[in-house]
């Protein structure tokens, strides 16, 4: 069973996200703040949902300090920002891109097919 880390600051994000991978079988935790996201980390998921904008500290943050704490995090970033914007051409190439509002059956197929390191996957249908 993979562990997965969902990291948003909106708590009914977090609910419905938590809910509908458990029901696909998924170990799954939460956090609503950056700080709380590199708490979690610490005990190594499998892949991390983790959120842009948050009240503390951005997504990229994160991930870069998460990197210091597990050497290959698998990271699926979300956001409402537009995939072309300049904040998001810069990804590390380790990481996924799903925008929001998502279609729950794009993140699952994702999750499904594996965190495909060298590319960026934009999904932008309706959550």
């Amino acid at each position: 069973m993979s562990k997965i880390l969902v990291v948003d600051d909106e708590e009914m994000i977090r609910r419905l996200l938590k809910k509908f991978l458990e029901d696909r079988g998924y170990d799954v935790c939460t956090a609503g703040t950056g700080k709380e996201a590199l708490e979690r980390i610490k005990d190594a998921p499998d892949i991390v949902l983790l959120d842009i904008m948050l009240p503390d500290m951005d997504g990229m943050e994160i991930f870069n300090r998460a990197k210091a704490i597990i050497p290959s995090p698998r990271v699926i970033l979300m956001s409402g920002m537009d995939r072309d914007s300049d904040y998001l051409t810069h990804l590390d190439s380790h990481v996924e891109f799903i925008a929001k509002p998502m279609n729950l059956r794009d993140l699952e197929q994702l999750l499904q097919t594996g965190v495909k390191r060298d590319d960026i996957l934009c999904c932008s249908r309706k959550l």
